[in-house]
């Protein structure tokens, strides 16, 4: 995405030298092509009230692994994804692991789908009218 701090982390990238293995794509709108390659996501928020890459992602049958600063944390279950006690290097990377373990396949993908299907806009919406006419 969009960063305003982008020459720090690519001077970090080269400091550690990973310029081989990490990569910027900066702010795109072909990001259903990154869902589609990847078979995880993190969200390492600091702050979000509710990250809308977290149900995109389990939309697009991704792992999410959040951050527990993100309100989007309240849709995943050990099924879709895992919440983060903290946002320390070795607890991210022993999520990472984890994820590594869970490769996205087609049925996998279809039950977290199923585990957001709730969330979409149709049934917010019909789930609004009812409540309205029932009051």
């Amino acid at each position: 995405g969009k960063e305003k701090n982008i020459n720090y982390y690519l001077n970090q990238i080269k400091v550690l030298k990973l310029t081989d293995k990490v990569s910027f794509y900066g702010k795109r709108s072909d990001v259903m092509k990154f869902y589609q390659l990847s078979d995880s996501i993190i969200v390492p928020s600091y702050y979000d009230p509710f990250a809308n890459v977290t149900v995109e992602a389990l939309a697009m049958g991704l792992h999410v692994i959040s951050s527990p600063y993100n309100g989007g944390k309240e849709v995943l279950n050990n099924e879709n994804g895992h919440v983060l006690k903290s946002l320390s290097p070795d607890e991210i990377a022993m999520a990472m692991k984890k994820a590594l373990n869970k490769p996205k396949t087609w049925m996998k993908a279809s039950d977290i789908r199923a585990s957001v299907k709730h969330l979409d806009f149709s049934h917010q919406v019909g789930t609004l009218v009812e409540s309205c006419l029932n009051s």
